[in-house]
């Protein structure tokens, strides 16, 4: 069986949007979920139907009111036509076979599924395929889910679904046999708040009348030791950055490419370079602040360095 193991430092952050300000140490493992039962007949166009994991009733319990069927992700990554509720998307059986035939069916034996554990208590779930190997591999993160129960004290919103990413891009790497990974996920809406707190690429477009988001870490190095880890971007804004009692709100950064939010932490840099308080911080805070609103802002008192603010905010 597949075992991962790694001291974890969790922190700040996962869907719901609260914090813990204090780091808790503790121990994650994760390890493969290997008894996986298919229905003895395939599809015409050679899909293998799951019938269980040995984990459904742990991965069940990841239903929110966004996300109904937990398991047709676990089980079938983005591949909405085997999803349990494929009629409600395609209405006609031929609309449903017109992506069947486009798509491989090794897929969904290909994907590689873990159940992780902090400290011995169950903490969550990850599944990835692994598109290409070789000098360059890259794979798509089809599942993520911290369960909704306490962990060891260490409850939802301390930076456990940080933790869990980071272990499924290492994961990923360590798969790849390569120096580097990149993991691209395509983001559930509720889920994008998560997703763009980390460091990474971010691209959306509309397909018909739905807006798909999607998430990349881009080539991250990957080593056997360390494994591979994106990092958090900063949590939040002080809008009384200039004088008087901070005020801290909590960015929401959306879609937001990497190269713009280098370009805010380079803002923040020049500010302090500037004599002024970096508003950028980890500081935990009431109410939000758009990520354009803030960055705005910040060009703003930076107004005076002409060939800088015509840099980092394209004025």
């Amino acid at each position: 069986m597949y075992r991962i193991s790694r001291q974890a430092a969790a922190a700040l952050i996962f869907l719901g949007g609260t914090i813990a300000s204090e780091p808790v140490h503790a121990r994650l493992v994760c390890q493969s979920v290997d008894k996986i039962s298919f229905a003895k007949n395939e599809d015409p166009k050679g899909y293998k139907k799951i019938t269980s994991t040995s984990e459904d009733d742990m991965v069940k319990t990841c239903k929110t009111t966004s996300w109904s069927t937990p398991l047709d992700n676990w089980y079938y990554g983005d591949y909405d036509f085997l999803y349990s509720d494929w009629a409600k998307r395609y209405h006609t059986e031929a609309g449903r076979r017109e992506p069947m035939a486009s798509r491989p069916a090794s897929y969904i034996t290909e994907i590689r599924r873990y159940g992780c554990t902090m400290d011995g208590t169950p903490l969550g779930y990850f599944a990835l395929h692994l598109a290409n190997t070789g000098k360059k591999p890259s794979g798509e993160l089809t599942f993520l889910c911290v369960l909704h129960e306490q962990s060891n004290d260490i409850r939802r919103g301390a930076g456990l679904g940080f933790e869990l990413f980071n272990e499924a891009l290492s994961t990923a790497g360590l798969l790849g046999r390569s120096d580097s990974i990149n993991l691209k996920v395509t983001a559930l809406p509720t889920a994008i708040p998560f997703y763009s707190s980390l460091d990474v690429d971010c691209s959306s477009e509309t397909r018909g009348k739905v807006t798909v988001t999607e998430f990349e870490t881009g080539r991250t190095p990957y080593t056997k030791d360390g494994g591979a880890r994106v990092k958090r971007r900063f949590f939040s804004f002080n809008e009384n950055w200039g004088d008087g009692k901070p005020s801290y709100k909590r960015i929401k950064y959306g879609c937001t490419s990497k190269d713009d939010y280098d370009k805010l932490v380079k803002l923040g840099a020049a500010m302090e370079a500037a004599g002024h308080h970096n508003p950028l911080t980890d500081q935990k805070g009431e109410g939000e602040i758009d990520f354009q609103v803030a960055r705005d802002e910040m060009c703003h008192a930076l107004d005076h360095k002409k060939e800088l603010v015509s840099q980092l905010c394209g004025k």
